[in-house]
């Protein structure tokens, strides 16, 4: 079992996440907003909810930053 199918999030946590998801997707240029590119981030925004990050923010930021080390 994956490290994230042990965390459960409540439904404001994952609203919260699917509001930065989309903001970190709008914030790419639209050739990079693939479906892979999608999975991409949320992949990375539910690693750092697990981590224990909330702050949407912060959570948009260090997503960015993951994109740009991919």
């Amino acid at each position: 079992m994956s490290e994230l199918a042990l965390n459960i999030f409540d439904p404001k946590e994952i609203v919260r996440l699917k509001a930065v998801l989309n903001e970190v997707v709008l914030s790419l240029p639209k050739q990079q907003r693939s479906c892979e590119m999608q999975a991409s981030v949320a992949e990375q925004l539910l690693k750092l909810a697990a981590g224990g990050e909330k702050d949407p923010i912060r959570l948009k930021e260090r997503a960015l930053l993951a994109l740009r080390n991919i």
